[in-house]
């Protein structure tokens, strides 16, 4: 911003188009410019240049973007209303993207009160919070996304929470709903799922919703979500989501993530039977909640939030499924039922082993799985020649355009000469495949492995007869 107002006072910065001293508005009052600078906010940045200041007032989506702590609220009320009040003014009827942070209801019997509660709450002004959200509130048919960040320690306090939503929202497209410092966590009071989530908010396709609210929370089916994100910090997913994913026939993108496992993140595979056997049998509808989502094309497991999916057991039908990723990943029984069960039109995998003992399936079996699999990431994996030969030799591989391995080790050490003679014949049998409209082929191997010079010398032959080859070693 120096060098902005170093330009404005040489009377350079005055002559800009106005279209153009919006957008440099826009991204110094932004995020990134202002991270690590409290004061530099879009109040201040608007006094470089009187030309500057009177197009952005003239330009309501330039004051459409509202991030407010409400930590900052408590401590100097007078000014950040002030500071609220002037966002909601100057952006007229643009649409708002708000991000709130760090607000606490004010009943939540959850909290320690009285002599036990901290300094932080004795001195908190509550009253300065609540009217700065009412303040939001009032203009909610204006948010077009929406983020808050909350500690809520009830049930109560939750559900009260999801219900100051229930106010008609027609703009709004994204939603996300956080919890922070939710370990103690108050478990009295009941848990029904009786809340719906954004009852008038017929717009919105995007929501990221922490698992501690699904408690209480009914997906209505007036909402045709396209991306879904479940997460929080804990061990395992709370209670069952099939409901959820039952309401949301549209969902085109999952994702599951615990941020925090004190299992350490490993995931387990529940055995499930194969698609044949689940089209060749009657699925008894009175036992079976068969959850179809028909657009599903990309899931992400992450941090052991896999229990919420194996727990649907067979339920779930994922035919137009193409990319999962799954990290870190314990594979455990026969795992290939499950994954012929929900990802028959799998183009992109990319799983991660929390420890190499815990590996029962190698590279060649997970590429045989899936007839259609195009990527394959798979890091922290033991990977033997033979893999490598499977793939050339039995034609598992023919789709197969990259093949990535970190963090990786070739078994058994000290042969890395088969290795390299096992790698060969894939790249040469990758160059020699027929249908040359097809991608190139890219191997990425292991940084820290040791490879005998004569394959970096066959390599690098390989590489000056064709370009359609790729490798990183």
């Amino acid at each position: 911003m120096e060098e902005v107002a170093s330009l404005a006072s040489q009377g350079r910065f005055s002559d800009l188009p106005e279209d153009l001293l919006v957008k440099v508005f826009q991204h110094l009052a932004g995020e990134s410019a202002t991270r690590g600078r409290p004061m530099l906010s879009i109040v201040v940045v608007a006094q470089v240049s009187r030309a500057w200041r009177t197009a952005a007032l003239g330009t309501p989506r330039a004051w459409s973007h509202i991030d407010l702590n409400f930590s900052d609220v408590s401590a100097v009320p007078l000014r950040s209303r002030a500071y609220l009040d002037a966002l909601l003014e100057r952006s007229k009827a643009a649409p708002l993207h708000i991000r709130l942070y760090n607000y606490c209801p004010k009943h939540d019997p959850g909290r320690p009160g009285g002599n036990q509660a901290s300094h932080y709450f004795r001195s908190y002004d509550w009253g300065a919070c609540e009217r700065a959200f009412h303040a939001l509130l009032r203009h909610a048919h204006r948010w077009k996304t929406f983020a808050l960040s909350c500690e809520a320690s009830s049930h109560e306090a939750r559900r009260a929470l999801l219900r100051r939503f229930h106010v008609p929202m027609p703009q709004l497209q994204e939603f996300a709903l956080h919890l922070q410092n939710s370990d103690g966590f108050h478990t009295r009071g009941a848990t029904a799922k009786d809340t719906p989530l954004l009852p008038s908010a017929p717009s919105v396709h995007t929501v990221d919703i922490d698992q501690g609210f699904l408690r209480y929370v009914v997906f209505p089916r007036s909402i045709q979500l396209s991306s879904l994100t479940l997460g929080g910090y804990r061990s395992k997913f709370v209670g069952d989501i099939s409901a959820i994913l039952a309401a949301c026939p549209n969902l085109q993108r999952l994702r599951l993530d615990n941020k925090h496992s004190s299992f350490g993140g490993v995931l387990s595979f529940r055995d499930v039977p194969s698609v044949d056997t689940m089209n060749s049998r009657r699925i008894d509808t009175r036992n079976s909640r068969r959850i179809e989502l028909p657009a599903l094309t990309d899931i992400q497991v992450l941090n052991g939030a896999f229990d919420a999916l194996v727990a649907l057991n067979c339920e779930l039908v994922l035919h137009s499924l193409r990319s999962i990723t799954v990290r870190p990943i314990l594979w455990h029984g026969d795992t290939s039922a499950f994954l012929t069960t929900v990802c028959l039109q799998l183009r992109y995998l990319n799983v991660q082993l929390a420890h190499r003992r815990q590996q029962t399936l190698s590279i060649s079996d997970i590429v045989m799985q899936f007839p259609y699999i195009e990527e394959l990431i798979a890091e922290n994996w033991t990977v033997e020649a033979t893999d490598f030969g499977e793939l050339a030799q039995r034609d598992v591989g023919r789709n197969l355009t990259r093949l990535s391995l970190p963090g990786c080790v070739f078994s058994p050490p000290g042969n890395e000469g088969a290795v390299a003679a096992a790698v060969l014949r894939l790249v040469r049998y990758k160059m020699n495949q027929q249908g040359r409209e097809t991608a190139p082929f890219i191997l990425d191997l292991p940084h820290h492995a040791t490879i005998p010079e004569r394959l970096h010398t066959e390599l690098e032959h390989l590489r000056g007869v064709t370009n359609d080859t790729q490798w990183d070693i």
